[in-house]
C-alpha cells in the first residue's frame, strides 16, 4: 500500500450502518405521524397502522431504532447483535404485554397489533392469562438486560 492510498477509519462502516438505522427511524416515524402522505410512508403506515403487526407498539419503533444506535456510537464498543437481539425480545414482550392487558378489556382502542396478539394467544394457550402475562413481563426485562449488558470489546 503506497502512502497516497488510505484505509477507512476502523469505525467508517459501524457510522454507516448508523446513518442507515437513523434514516430508517425518521421514515417510520413519518410514517406514523403523517400516514397517507407519500407512497414510503404508506407502506409504513400499513404495517404499522394501529390493527397492523405491532399494534399501540408502533409508537416504540422509532424509540428503539434509535436506541440501539446508541450502542451503535462509540467504534470501541462490540456486541451491537445482542443489543438489538436483547431490543427485539423486550419489544415482542411489550407487545404480549399490551395484547393481554387489551384483551382484558383495560385499554381501549389499543392493542399489541398481530404480533402481539400472536405472542399472548399462543402463550395464554398453552399455560393460562395470568402466567402469558408473567411469562412476557419475564421476557421484556431478560431483553433489557440483554440490550443492556456490557459486551466484549
Amino acid at each position: 500500500m503506497t502512502t497516497s492510498q488510505k484505509k477507512p477509519a476502523m469505525g467508517t462502516g459501524r457510522a454507516l450502518l448508523g446513518l442507515g438505522i437513523i434514516a430508517l427511524a425518521i421514515v417510520v416515524l413519518i410514517g406514523i405521524v403523517f400516514p397517507g402522505q407519500w407512497a414510503l410512508t404508506d407502506r409504513v403506515s400499513g404495517v404499522l397502522a394501529p390493527e397492523g403487526w405491532l399494534g399501540a407498539g408502533r409508537w416504540l419503533v422509532p424509540v428503539l431504532i434509535f436506541w440501539t444506535i446508541m450502542y451503535l456510537g462509540p467504534p470501541v464498543r462490540s456486541g451491537w447483535g445482542a443489543t438489538l437481539l436483547g431490543d427485539t425480545i423486550a419489544f415482542i414482550g411489550l407487545l404480549g404485554v399490551v395484547a393481554l392487558i387489551a384483551n382484558a378489556g383495560h385499554l381501549s382502542g389499543l392493542s399489541g397489533g398481530r404480533i402481539g396478539t400472536f405472542v399472548a394467544e399462543s402463550l395464554a394457550f398453552a399455560i393460562s392469562e395470568p402466567a402469558a402475562f408473567i411469562a412476557c413481563v419475564v421476557a421484556v426485562i431478560v431483553g433489557i438486560r440483554i440490550a443492556s449488558a456490557p459486551h466484549g470489546g
